[in-house]
């Protein structure tokens, strides 16, 4: 569904203020509570204003796509039951397959200037406000955690880089925009956001001068590599030293898969149909002793709803989704890593980068 009546870009317009507004957290959330706690009140937001745009924008589902999502509702309803799952766990599981299965049907063509005004966004607030909850992880006011903020500037970023070739953007402003990414990324001190960011830059320039003629640019490439290389280990290092607390945080999400996976191995079955919605996020709970998440989606999703639905979500993504990105495979397995399912905003966003794809895809 191209956008192009009234209508459909009136109700554009009215997403893109809902999302700027849900981004920026300290306009509605509570002094000390932050992004990385599930909020079922913005999962629902985000759920209602796709559902009210189905409805202006006259939105098809085929019949296979309906039955598909129908199906596997019904599995993690009847998990939830069956298993004896928890009720706000089971919600937040269907809420999110809901986000995905809409947001496949609104291809965005302004996505881009969401994308710049994000950015902007995230920049000016983290010098307007530069105190955060994490300890000197600023934020500022736009995004309240530093890892959350660093994915939606990730996703931004590839979103206006991946939009080039069908957009009127000069070199100087897509530069420009990928340099503020760069140290805003860096200044939330998110490793593993900012390695993929230099991986994806890196990986573009080189497909750029492959698929390029110009043999000036083919040797700038091959010279950044070779300059690259001698100072690649120091970068690493650096990387990995760059927060105090780096090694505490691997040696907690160590501990915490460790601990899902010895559950999984002292009950086989769990492997097929799993242990009940949920239950990897209290197994977490009662060892750190807060609400803490697990931090690898695709290993608590397993824990709690087994292969059987792992290889049903597989079938259902395929279906609603015409095409598979590498970027957007390597965004979801970033994400994974950074609890992604509890963070409905980050979710939406990669939905919209893949449905935006598949639009330029077919232009």
């Amino acid at each position: 569904m191209i956008i192009k009546s009234n209508i459909v870009s009136i109700y554009t317009f009215i997403v893109f203020l809902i999302f700027l507004f849900l981004l920026n957290e300290r306009l509605y959330l509570s002094y000390g509570e932050h992004s990385g706690i599930y909020n079922s009140y913005v999962s629902m937001i985000i759920v209602l204003a796709l559902l009210l745009g189905c409805f202006f924008c006259k939105t098809v589902f085929s019949l296979q796509e309906i039955i598909l999502f129908i199906l596997i509702v019904s599995l993690i309803t009847l998990n939830g039951v069956v298993k004896n799952g928890y009720i706000e766990e089971t919600a937040r599981y269907l809420i999110n397959l809901s986000i995905i299965f809409l947001s496949s049907k609104f291809h965005f063509s302004s996505l881009p200037t969401l994308a710049k005004i994000i950015i902007i966004d995230g920049l000016v607030c983290h010098y307007l406000f530069p105190t955060s909850f994490i300890g000197e992880r600023a934020t500022g006011f736009f995004l309240t955690t530093p890892t959350n903020f660093s994915l939606i500037i990730l996703i931004s970023i590839v979103i206006i880089i991946e939009s080039m070739k069908h957009t009127n953007q000069s070199f100087e402003s897509v530069l420009f925009f990928c340099l503020v990414s760069l140290y805003l990324i860096y200044a939330s001190e998110t490793r593993s956001v900012l390695l993929f960011f230099v991986l994806y830059l890196f990986y573009k320039l080189v497909r750029q001068a492959y698929r390029s003629e110009s043999k000036g640019l083919r040797i700038l490439v091959i010279a950044l590599f070779l300059l690259i290389i001698p100072f690649s280990y120091s970068f690493v290092l650096q990387l990995v030293n760059q927060r105090t607390d780096g090694y505490a945080s691997t040696s907690t999400r160590l501990l915490l898969y460790e601990a899902i996976l010895t559950n999984l191995r002292n009950h086989p079955v769990s492997w097929f149909f799993g242990n009940g919605t949920g239950t990897a996020y209290n197994l977490t709970i009662s060892m750190i002793g807060i609400k803490f998440p697990p931090h690898f989606d695709f290993l608590a999703i397993l824990h709690d709803l087994g292969i059987v639905m792992i290889i049903g979500g597989t079938f259902f993504f395929k279906r609603i989704y015409n095409h598979l990105y590498l970027v957007v495979i390597g965004l979801v397995i970033l994400a994974n890593f950074h609890n992604l399912i509890f963070f409905p905003i980050g979710l939406t966003y990669i939905c919209m980068l893949w449905s935006y794809l598949d639009y330029l895809n077919d232009l």
